[in-house]
């Protein structure tokens, strides 16, 4: 994989973990915040 396409996956990854930290406080959210959290381990590999 190259830099730049690893630089891309990560940058996404933040954007999933900074969602789960916004709509974590929102009880009805909580299948979103797996998704979310589950995206954001994916992207990090």
């Amino acid at each position: 994989m190259s830099n730049n396409l690893a630089k891309e996956w990560l940058k996404a990854a933040k954007l999933d973990l900074d969602n789960i930290f916004y709509i974590s406080k929102i009880e009805h959210l909580t299948p979103i915040v797996a998704f979310h959290s589950h995206q954001t381990i994916e992207k990090s590999l």
